[in-house]
């Protein structure tokens, strides 16, 4: 078989970024397009879209998987990790509800549950020096999601890596914490 062209593979490249954006927008990454009357089936700890039971401090409950497939969106796969359980501190004043900084070039802003309390999404404005929230960042190179979560209260950042799966985003790998 001879070589793919650069223009190939271009194109392959371009198929697969146009194909995510299909996907983040026919899913609304994790919100129905339609309102229900009906509140979002609970996600229980340790189900398959559920999160994995914490160290400390409780399970988070997470609701409102995503309509068209079941699963969490990466947000909230990244977010209810384990991995990041030790950092939370709900008992702390101002740590519920969990608030998370939008991100402009995103458009995954699930509703869902941590701790009994809906998270917040915040404009970057509200993310003032001193008060816990999450800032979400992320990168989309050949196929694969590479999404960072920063906790600046608590200076850690837990990253992971995420592939399309049919219509869901499955995680690549472990979630990788760092302490500043």
């Amino acid at each position: 078989m001879p070589p793919r062209s650069s223009c190939y593979r271009t194109f392959v490249k371009a198929i697969a970024v146009v194909s995510w954006l299909a996907l983040i927008v026919s899913s609304a990454c994790g919100r129905s397009a339609t309102p229900s009357a009906e509140p979002p089936p609970k996600v229980e700890p340790g189900s398959p879209t559920g999160s994995p039971t914490p160290r400390s401090g409780g399970a988070p409950s997470v609701t409102s998987p995503s309509a068209a497939t079941g699963t969490l969106s990466p947000v909230q796969q990244l977010i209810t990790a384990a991995e990041l359980a030790p950092y939370w501190h709900t008992d702390r004043a101002g740590r519920l509800p969990i608030r998370i900084v939008e991100n402009p070039n995103s458009t995954d802003r699930p509703s869902f549950e941590m701790f009994g309390a809906p998270v917040q999404w915040i404009a970057p404005a509200a993310a003032t020096p001193g008060s816990a929230y999450v800032e979400v960042s992320f990168s989309l190179v050949d196929g694969i999601l590479e999404l960072s979560l920063r906790y600046r209260i608590e200076g850690v950042t837990a990253r992971a890596s995420f592939v399309p799966q049919g219509p869901a985003w499955v995680r690549n790998g472990p979630v990788r914490v760092a302490e500043d």
